[in-house]
């Protein structure tokens, strides 16, 4: 799948070295939250596209590719503060995260996203607050949806 980047983040992403910092949004929603929780990885508060993200730590990391399954991805934000744990020990179902890339000096322009995945399942500690991150599984969805019989389509027959 072809991505059109900006030329701004072209630029710094083929220098050997550049001063562009990339950074990456996250956003966890879901219906029971009145507003859906934002968060940079980076040391200070980010606006994009009027929406602000407050600077936590976290990692996301991909899994390994050998499976014939689709990739889970780990997400792992410090516990800095108890926003993100109450928020998930209050929630009935499975917040939808989205992730999303962008360059600091243009935090309005999307470089990369959003990739919107689930919430599959979630442990906290004192020091982290970590989740496995599930992409919807196409692959193994029928194509055709519909099966083709005289109930559902008695014109054919």
């Amino acid at each position: 799948m072809s991505r059109i980047l900006s030329t701004n983040f072209k630029t710094g992403a083929f220098k050997q070295e550049s001063e562009q910092v990339y950074l990456v949004l996250l956003e966890i929603d879901h219906a029971s939250l009145a507003e859906p929780i934002r968060v940079v990885n980076n040391y200070e508060n980010v606006t994009s596209n009027g929406n602000l993200y407050s600077a936590f730590p976290f990692s996301i990391n991909l899994s390994d590719d050998t499976d014939d399954k689709m990739p889970d991805v780990t997400l792992a934000i410090d516990n800095i503060d108890r926003t993100i744990v109450d928020a998930i020990r209050t929630l009935t179902g499975p917040p939808v995260i989205n992730i999303s890339v962008i360059v600091a000096n243009n935090p309005n322009q999307i470089e990369a996203g959003p990739y919107r995945m689930t919430l599959r399942s979630s442990s906290y500690d004192a020091m982290i607050v970590s989740g496995t991150l599930a992409i919807e599984d196409m692959l193994n969805e029928p194509y055709p949806i519909d099966t083709i019989n005289p109930a559902q389509f008695p014109n054919m027959f």
